[in-house]
């Protein structure tokens, strides 16, 4: 057990060595004085020996040395005034002999009292320094421990104790190492050991305190001067900076949380000098601006090589010297590889405490694609004016073309063959169909920014033969349907899906090193509610069918429809079919909103090589039907035609008339609601799909709450945007496209009838 070192005098004795008050210090020498002349007297009575100044001596001394120089002195004179008037007048000496006493006396007790005097002076400034050393470092705000070569604490102040949470007196005798944590006792130990006398070190230590937790110190270790073959104790002096560490870790955290916004904010973020170089940016800008670091953004003039306007830059400065900051200011500007780009600034101007500009910051936001697309948005509401006012156009004049296409087909249906007026109305008949040609363009062109993109798919099968006989693949025998059957697709989706088709079949087909013939048929089916209950997860509607046979078919027993619903034919799902134009073929079809099936196409056919149906969704028809034409003539029925159009209303009632229906006129909707309740009642509606005051499918909507299971035929013009999907898939309804001939009209009205 270590006791504590004696490095500091005690209390007591710097007690001892505390100066007196002047008047104590003299009382005390007179004190002394007299004590000592009484000595010398009773001395003298009872030796009967004379020895004079010999008590005096102690007197003098003992004054120096409790109370100073001044009260020796004055003890000196006491004894020599004393021995002159007293002593020296009993005793038989000469005058010269007194003399000489005195003056050794005196001279004795001078140099007694100084020499006293500054030698206890010296002892006391020792005492009071030593003294003063103690209280500050005991009192000391920072702590202090000495190590001897062990590590054990062989002295300590109160600080280190009350940051190590150990009693004082606890704390003493105990080993350093138990307060370090054990990651830091091997680095700690070295330290120590590396210490050289007179080379202090200084450094932040981890301690452990008493209840476990950290605390971080300044320590400022020294080695204390021993003997050769001792290598010294340690004096460690440790400044508590625990805060310290906490509020710099925050504000590396902080600082960490900062600049990772700095570089990961999506804008460029930049600090400039008002001459121009720029003192920081951010990754987002240098990426903006096309460059690899910001020494690359200090061009020699930033206004010439960065702005599109040069003296766009100037307008800005000044500006935002006079405002203070800009908000959304628009101007371009030139990346590194020569590119143009359009930012959206917001600034500000740092001042110092003179109003002297230090900086400016802000941000840099690319806006150059979101210009392009206000650009296009501008060149499509542009597009679809002109497109409005283009289908205003054409869908006015179909209407015409309609009258005078129908008016010459019928000229030239009663005209004889020899009759020179026949050739003419043939050519105002082809004359009016390249006219209805160019018109089903404008109304292409009007409805291109609103709809996706129309094809006719009879037309994308005559591509495909075309490419076809042209790479030298499968032979296609066409059976087409005799009027145009429009789906909303891009032609080459649909030739991708008929090629892939042909493929997969054609394998089938391939016999020895011939192929035969790969049939191909395109219809109109009507999926209604039967279709519906039989596929709950296809939606019905009216669909173009694409069918596709491993060779030519004399006769077709059913229909694709009538298959799907006998389950001749069944919808391809999962990975069946795994031959990889199948798979593709089917995607195309899902992502057009149809299916792909596969099966024999007839049932007495069933044991014969399967085909492949494609089925997608119909937008626009014209005279298409599940059948080749009409199998009755007129029977007497009646149809009310609501037409806004004088000429086709004339005209639509005569090609009916003509071929046996009963016609009943209505020139709205409004007109044909009021006749609709009227006796005898009407066996099919046939209205126009644009009108006025209400559409074709919002009558035919109303008419059905009175009239269930209403056949409605819808007059339209080129994908008439009037007609919805879902109008089309009502059972019952169907569609013509304008113009039509007499004979298109009278298999489709023969049609609608006919169904159940």
């Amino acid at each position: 057990m270590h006791s504590k070192p004696n490095l500091l005098p005690t209390r007591k004795f710097s007690r001892a060595l505390t100066p007196r008050p002047l008047w104590v210090g003299y009382s005390f020498a007179l004190s002394a004085a007299a004590l000592a002349v009484v000595a010398e007297m009773y001395f003298d009575r009872i030796t009967g020996r004379q020895i004079p100044f010999v008590i005096g001596f102690g007197a003098v001394i003992a004054s120096a040395a409790w109370a100073g120089a001044g009260p020796g002195l004055l003890a000196t004179l006491v004894m020599v005034l004393w021995a002159i008037f007293f002593d020296f007048q009993h005793a038989a000496l000469g005058f010269y002999d007194m003399f000489t006493r005195c003056v050794l006396f005196s001279a004795e007790g001078i140099f007694l009292s100084l020499g006293s005097a500054r030698m206890w002076r010296f002892a006391r400034e020792a005492a009071e320094s030593e003294g003063w050393y103690r209280r500050l470092v005991e009192t000391a705000a920072e702590g202090i421990w000495i190590l001897d070569p062990a590590a054990v604490v062989i002295w300590a102040n109160d600080r280190i104790a009350g940051l190590l949470g150990v009693p004082l007196e606890q704390l003493v005798g105990k080993s350093a190492d138990e307060f370090f944590f054990p990651a830091d006792v091997w680095s700690d130990r070295n330290r120590r050991e590396s210490l050289r006398p007179g080379l202090p070190e200084q450094f932040d230590r981890r301690l452990r305190r008493a209840d476990g937790n950290e605390i971080w110190v300044l320590a400022s270790c020294n080695r204390i001067p021993s003997t050769q073959d001792d290598p010294g104790s340690v004096l460690d002096m440790m400044t508590d900076i625990t805060e310290r560490r906490r509020a710099e870790a925050a504000l590396r955290k902080s600082e960490q949380r900062f600049r990772s916004l700095f570089e990961g904010v999506l804008e460029g973020v930049y600090q400039s000098a008002p001459d121009g170089r720029i003192i920081a940016a951010n990754p987002m800008l240098l990426d903006m601006l096309g460059l690899k670091n910001e020494a690359d953004l200090n061009v020699p003039d930033i206004a010439r090589d960065l702005y599109v306007d040069p003296a766009g830059r100037k307008k800005l400065l000044e500006r935002l010297e006079h405002d203070g900051a800009i908000q959304n200011a628009e101007y371009e500007l030139l990346r590194a590889d020569g590119g143009v780009i359009t930012v959206l600034e917001n600034a500000r101007v740092v001042r110092g405490e003179d109003g002297a500009v230090l900086y400016y910051e802000g941000t840099l936001t690319d806006i150059t694609d979101r210009k392009r697309m206000e650009e296009q948005l501008r060149q499509a509401q542009k597009t679809e004016a002109l497109g409005r006012m283009a289908g205003g156009i054409a869908h006015d004049f179909s209407n015409v073309l309609t009258v005078i296409g129908g008016f010459a087909r019928l000229a030239v249906s009663e005209l004889p063959v020899s009759h020179p007026a026949r050739a003419s109305a043939g050519q105002v008949v082809e004359a009016t169909e390249s006219a209805m040609a160019l018109t089903r363009q404008l109304l292409s062109f009007s409805q291109r920014s609103a709809r996706p993109e129309t094809t006719d798919l009879n037309r994308a099968l005559q591509r495909v033969e075309s490419s076809l006989m042209a790479g030298g693949g499968a032979r296609l025998l066409l059976c087409l349907s005799t009027e145009p059957i429009l789906v909303h697709a891009r032609g080459s989706e649909i030739e991708e899906i008929a090629a892939r088709m042909i493929a997969a079949v054609a394998v089938g087909a391939r016999q020895g090193t011939d192929i035969s013939p790969v049939e191909v048929r395109t219809m109109v089916l009507n999926m209604g509610a039967e279709f519906a209950r039989v596929y709950p997860d296809i939606e019905p509607g009216l669909y173009a069918a694409l069918c596709i046979f491993p060779s030519p078919t004399r006769h077709m027993e059913d229909s694709p429809r009538d298959c799907l619903l006998k389950g001749l034919v069944r919808p391809l799902s999962g990975n069946e079919g795994a031959a990889p134009d199948l798979l593709r073929a089917r995607e195309l079809a899902t992502n057009l909103g149809g299916f792909l099936a596969a099966g024999p196409y007839s049932q007495s056919d069933n044991a014969g090589p399967a085909g492949m149906h494609a089925f997608l969704p119909c937008i626009a028809v014209a005279g298409a039907a599940d059948s080749a034409g009409a199998t009755k003539s007129a029977g007497g029925e009646t149809i009310l035609l609501v037409e806004d159009e004088p000429l086709v209303r004339e005209l639509s009632r005569d090609m009916l008339e003509r071929q046996g229906y009963r016609v009943i006129l209505a020139a709205d909707a409004l007109e044909a609601e009021r006749i609709s309740g009227r006796p005898p009642g009407f066996d099919l509606l046939i209205t126009d799909a644009v009108m006025p005051a209400m559409t074709g499918p919002e009558l035919a909507r109303r008419l059905r709450t009175s009239h269930p299971g209403l056949k409605v035929l819808y007059i339209a013009g080129y994908t008439d945007p009037a007609l919805r999907h879902e109008d089309m898939a009502v059972a019952g309804s169907s569609q013509i496209e304008k113009p039509f001939s007499a004979d298109a009209l009278g298999r489709k009205v023969r049609q609608m009838l006919d169904r159940s």
